[in-house]
């Protein structure tokens, strides 16, 4: 949470989807929530007294943000008087929620695709390295003797082939 007249950013807070049925079944359902009035509409109603009140907040605007399913919401709050957002705020919100969303599925995919690396340059039943991927190596021990394949077979698990 970062409040702008003081500047500190703060952590911690949880909304919990069975504390506020209502507002996570219209975030969920659309996206995100455009709130002028948070105090008195019906589906940020339930924030009034454990959030609102205690930290001012007057209106809202919310984005989900996504990675394999919904991962977390960007919320923009005013504080004060009653702020009607209008269509290019909904479209920024939008945006940033949409490229954080583009940026946690960019870093799962540099994952998997890690991942699917090592598994390619690792052996399944042994969890050595794989000789298929060190095709340096392997021509350097072509021409070798029949003991020193056996003995890279025996111990890295290497097995020599023409």
């Amino acid at each position: 949470l970062y409040t702008r007249p003081a500047q500190p950013y703060e952590y911690g807070l949880v909304l919990l989807k069975k504390d506020y049925p209502n507002y996570f079944e219209a975030i969920c359902s659309n996206k995100s929530t455009c709130v002028d009035d948070a105090v008195n509409d019906t589906r940020t109603a339930q924030f009034t007294e454990s959030y609102l009140i205690l930290l001012g907040i007057t209106s809202m605007l919310d984005a989900l943000i996504f990675s394999s399913g919904i991962f977390g919401i960007l919320y923009i709050e005013h504080t004060e008087s009653k702020r009607a957002w209008d269509i290019a705020e909904m479209t920024y919100a939008a945006s940033v929620a949409d490229t954080i969303s583009l940026i946690n599925e960019q870093e799962s995919w540099l994952f998997a695709q890690d991942k699917l690396a090592l598994l390619e340059r690792t052996d399944g039943l042994t969890g050595m390295a794989n000789w298929r991927f060190f095709p340096k190596a392997r021509a350097r021990f072509k021409g070798c003797s029949v003991s020193t394949g056996l003995f890279l077979r025996k111990t890295y698990g290497f097995r020599i082939t023409a």
